[in-house]
């Protein structure tokens, strides 16, 4: 894989904002159902292509993109300059190819354009994070989008970026479940790959709260798949079910209290810092989460974190009436 060089002319990143700021538009029109103004920008996108092709590997920086749209604030009215900001609000990259750009977009029309004119941007990295184009719309939710990149090149789907994680924890994360069925199809390997945190894309899911995503994940036809809801991760020490708990997800606290019968990550599952998933549930308020936790395991009532403390203790009033702590 490739990383994103740092080497562009003034000149060179003028030319691609301009690029970059007809995307904008393009998708813009798009998203208001404006088919032929889309159309018309479309066109205008090809042309430009076709007579620079090189605009595709020219690299532009976050920054660069917000002073270009801080200049023309004052020709472009307050609905078009709100616009472009709400869109580099999830674009935070330190820097980005073309490709980049519209994938994190979720803009099928204009990946399908990059792709068949520089595909060779489906192995270039950003440089702050090493983000592919196809993590990029994995953290979309563009299913299109996810689908023509892995089409274009399967490889990068078990890239890593600077975290070390694949795109199925970016689809994860964000809770984008056909990205997930997608990735998993392509890549089932990946339901069990760990990330510097040695966590698994299972331990977002059940920090997202997605009842959905963990289902998937564990459903997945991938040997280990579903002895990932035991992982303990050796980093944090948490194992799913203490980010379910934190989530306060009732569906995702049953569902992963249901796989262990033997009760091990309730019972000595603790954290880094000797919490149980019972002192996460109601240090966050999660009475329901703390209800369910306790009937599965009372003892856990009489547990104490590194600091001491009972799990009624962060419950306070809030809980202390939901539960009692046996003798």
């Amino acid at each position: 894989m490739q990383a994103i060089k740092m080497s562009e002319s003034a000149q060179n990143v003028s030319r691609s904002i301009t690029l970059y700021n007809l995307s904008i538009d393009h998708y813009h029109h798009v998203q208001n159902g404006q088919e032929t103004d889309a159309a018309t920008l479309l066109e205008q996108i090809r042309t430009i292509i076709e007579y620079d092709p090189d605009i595709l590997a020219i690299v532009v920086t976050f920054d660069e993109l917000k002073e270009s749209i801080s200049s023309k604030e004052d020709v472009w009215n307050q609905h078009t300059t709100t616009l472009k900001y709400s869109l580099l609000e999830f674009f935070s990259y330190e820097t980005t190819l073309p490709l980049h750009f519209v994938a994190r977009m979720g803009n099928t029309q204009l990946v399908t354009l990059f792709l068949s004119q520089y595909p060779r941007a489906i192995n270039i990295g950003t440089t702050d994070n090493n983000y592919l184009p196809l993590h990029c719309a994995a953290e979309s939710g563009s299913s299109t989008c996810l689908q023509l990149i892995l089409d274009a090149g399967k490889d990068a789907i078990a890239i890593e970026d600077a975290e070390g994680c694949l795109p199925i924890f970016m689809a994860t994360r964000s809770g984008h479940i056909e990205c997930i069925k997608i990735i998993i199809n392509a890549y089932p390997e990946g339901v069990t790959h760990k990330d510097n945190y040695d966590e698994l894309p299972l331990h977002k899911a059940a920090l997202k709260g997605s009842y959905a995503c963990i289902t998937t994940l564990l459903g997945a036809e991938c040997k280990g798949a579903f002895e990932g809801a035991s992982k303990r991760s050796a980093v944090s020490g948490n194992y799913p079910i203490h980010y379910a708990a934190q989530s306060g997800c009732i569906k995702c606290v049953k569902l992963l209290l249901s796989i262990h019968e033997d009760g091990a990550s309730i019972r000595n599952g603790k954290d880094g810092d000797d919490k149980l998933p019972l002192h996460i549930a109601a240090k966050n308020g999660h009475s329901e989460c703390v209800s369910i936790i306790v009937n599965a395991y009372p003892h856990g009532a009489c547990a104490k974190d590194a600091s001491g403390n009972y799990s009624i203790v962060y419950a306070g009033e809030f809980c202390s009436n939901r539960w009692k702590i046996p003798p």
